[in-house]
């Protein structure tokens, strides 16, 4: 679902926990409308301009001559009902109590959020965080370019020499041209040295590798804001450590982690309202039939048992088995008589 499309109540939640409801926007044409909500408030239903074409710059899509409704559906967790509203419309389209029964409600999981913030749940791009860096790689990429171009063989000659000029049009390997008047040629025109200038290349090559050394840092740098170093982009140096490998592997793994459990969390969380939707809407039948289970063991439908219901299945008695002749119980000893109170001694009383 694109981003524009969904939406949370209330607008200043900060967390997921103070989300209220949620809802997404769903574009009807007139004959959709109708199947959904009936005659009456499918024709009433305004038609907009579908401009979800002119969303992107792309001339692929383009916008659709053909008008759509927009119909936005809300789930409000509040009073478990789900509301079905236009844009142009005073009365409400539709709305049903809880059609689904869901442990959490939402027909939906947490979304990933790329960099949230404490204030409110509009995630902020990654782009964001290292853009001075992308602008300044994209200047350099672009001198380099150029100067890339401009590094060629080129120059000016003095257009009395005329032989010059046969020099590069006219010369192939192993192979001289004649002059004439050589003597003049070489002492007073100061020969090929004298008689033309190349374009000084070897400045520009110095140029470039500066700014390919600039270039270089600014990708660093941007490598730490985002944590993608060159190993990830399969680019590291042949020179490095072992150590300085792991060092940056731990790190980059770490960084990323949290990412990675963000997209475990939202997978098990699908799963989890997709689990709940099959066991309290699909019947046993259905979930044979859409697994494939019979087809697997080449079997069909018709070779499937009626669904009826399980009887209870009778518990067999345990056999009687001999009962063990248990030892009696010892009788206890008797007490022996209590000895007799003896007289004179001293501090007894009598």
């Amino acid at each position: 679902m694109p981003w524009p499309d969904f939406f949370t109540f209330p607008v200043r939640a900060r967390v997921w926990a103070e989300v209220t409801a949620v809802g997404k926007r769903v574009y009807m044409s007139r004959d959709q409308a109708i199947r959904r909500f009936g005659k009456k408030i499918g024709k009433a239903l305004p038609l907009r301009r579908d401009d979800r074409g002119e969303k992107s710059t792309s001339p692929a899509s383009q916008p659709s001559d053909e008008d759509k409704c927009q119909v936005f559906e809300i789930w409000s967790k509040a009073d478990e009902t789900v509301y079905w509203v236009a844009e142009g419309y005073d009365y409400l389209c539709d709305r049903k109590d809880d059609p689904l029964k869901l442990t959490n409600f939402f027909p939906c999981p947490k979304p990933l959020y790329a960099n949230a913030t404490n204030n409110t749940l509009v995630p902020v791009p990654d782009y964001i965080q290292y853009q001075d860096q992308a602008v300044q790689i994209d200047e350099l990429s672009q001198r380099i370019a150029m100067l890339t171009k401009a590094c060629k063989m080129a120059g000016v000659y003095n257009a009395a020499a005329k032989d010059i000029q046969r020099l590069f049009n006219e010369s192939v390997e192993n192979e001289l041209i004649p002059v004439d008047d050589w003597a003049a040629f070489a002492g007073e025109k100061g020969g090929v040295e004298g008689n033309m200038s190349l374009l000084p290349v070897k400045e520009i090559i110095g140029i470039i590798n500066e700014l390919m050394q600039c270039k270089q840092q600014q990708i660093e740098e941007m490598d730490r804001l985002t944590g993608i170093n060159d190993i990830m982009r399969g680019t590291s140096d042949a020179r490095e450590t072992l150590g300085g490998v792991r060092l940056k592997s731990n790190n980059t793994g770490t960084r990323l982690q949290q990412r990675q459990n963000e997209v475990a969390r939202l997978a098990r969380d699908t799963l989890c309202i997709m689990a709940d939707i099959m066991c309290q809407h699909f019947t046993t039948q259905s979930l044979i039939d859409v697994s494939g289970a019979l087809y697997a063991e080449g079997l069909g439908p018709d070779d499937m048992p009626p669904m009826s219901a399980p009887q209870p299945q009778q518990q067999a008695l345990p056999s009687p088995q001999p009962q063990m002749q248990l030892p009696k119980p010892m009788q206890p000893s008797p007490m022996p008589a209590a000895p007799p109170a003896m007289g004179g001694m001293p501090g007894m009383a009598r």
